[in-house]
């Protein structure tokens, strides 16, 4: 067992004690746990979210990126700053001027929209990799 292992079984032991997850099968406590939430008449709740992220990883990965930029370029327009920093050469993408960004405050805004705005696409997702099962699904 790896120290990162031993560091995940840890927590999950923790939780389990503090009642934050039902008892489940070591193999997949995610999963259990989506389960016993629709079981309990949500349809899965927090813990189904997660686990439907997690059905389709890259396909998360990359929509999220896609609506941080879109956001961020959002946001700064709206503050009535130049969206140019977002469209600069990867050598220049780091220096940024003095008045570039906002308050934290917006950034977790953009996340938990982002979240919301993606959550729909990747359920859907999520039903394809279900429904079909060619080998190349696998890696989205």
């Amino acid at each position: 067992m790896s120290f990162m292992d031993a560091i995940n079984q840890a927590i999950v032991n923790a939780a389990r004690q503090q009642g934050a997850i039902p008892a489940a099968p070591a193999a997949a406590p995610v999963e259990a746990a989506a389960a016993s939430g629709a079981a309990a008449g949500g349809a899965g709740g927090f813990w189904g979210a997660v686990v439907t992220f997690g059905r389709v990883p890259l396909f998360f990965y990359v929509l999220q990126w896609c609506t941080a930029h879109l956001s961020g370029i959002v946001v700064t327009a709206v503050q009535g700053k130049s969206i140019d920093g977002y469209f600069k050469h990867l050598l220049d993408y780091f220096q940024h001027p003095p008045d570039f960004g906002g308050p934290l405050w917006t950034v977790y805004v953009c996340w938990i929209v982002s979240l919301l705005l993606i959550y729909p696409l990747c359920r859907w997702f999520a039903g394809v990799k279900a429904r079909h099962r060619e080998w190349w699904l696998s890696y989205l």
